[in-house]
């Protein structure tokens, strides 16, 4: 899992924060996300699940593994594709959620280095399996779907005989995210990159990080 908290712009929009995760957790998120105005920045919690807990599909849903672009294409539109043929053609699979035959949501799973962007990447380490570009469509949100998708990978990994804990990185300035699922979390560490503009025309300047628990590993973020 990686996601980047936007805040619902505005006064209430940050009262509503304040309410929900209190004053100085909010504080935070926002003096993270300040650097951005300047430069490429990130800086994550890694951690792993054994998705121990079994979250069962709700009624009305289906859930289906999907191992390749056509079968992807049967329910995504065009832009949704476009957006995930680099993960079907490094062989990624992903768990998609039906609601009366349309797609509603899904998550996507690796076994093996995932890129970030053109410098970046995340390292997976053989003991582990990495989630990533978890959606549900707003109007689904709140029932369960996501964690009814890791249920439904890790069965489908038993069936296929591997049992590796899943992996993800939260960004920390993505409360909703760090709230959510926390019991079943266990931390790793952190990692984050720095891109820095150049002057002329060329790649940034990218700098990442690892914590000694992600070295350990053999997870987080490294230049690609």
């Amino acid at each position: 899992m990686s996601n980047t908290y936007q805040p619902r712009p505005g006064l209430a929009g940050k009262l509503q924060q304040i309410k929900q995760f209190g004053f100085w957790r909010t504080c935070l998120a926002s003096l993270l996300v300040l650097p951005r105005r300047w430069v490429e920045f990130e800086i994550c919690q890694v951690a792993w699940s054994h998705n121990i807990n079994d979250y069962g599909c709700p009624e009305g849903f289906d859930m289906q593994m999907v191992q390749s672009r056509e079968e992807f294409a049967q329910w995504a539109d065009a832009a949704t594709q476009r957006s995930h043929e680099r993960a079907f053609a490094s062989g990624d699979i992903c768990v998609v959620t039906l609601h009366d035959n349309q797609l509603v949501g899904y998550n996507f799973y690796s076994s093996s280095a995932t890129p970030v962007n053109s410098q970046v990447k995340f390292l997976i380490g053989g003991a582990y399996t990495y989630s990533y570009g978890a959606f549900t469509h707003p109007d689904y949100r709140g029932l369960g779907l996501s964690p009814a998708r890791w249920t439904f990978a890790r069965n489908w990994r038993l069936s296929q005989g591997r049992n590796h804990p899943t992996i993800y990185y939260i960004a920390l300035n993505n409360l909703a995210s760090l709230s959510s699922g926390s019991q079943e979390r266990r931390l790793i560490g952190y990692t984050g990159y720095l891109r820095l503009p150049v002057r002329k025309q060329g790649e940034p300047h990218t700098y990442c990080f690892r914590s000694p628990g992600c070295k350990r590993n053999q997870v987080g973020f490294v230049r690609a």
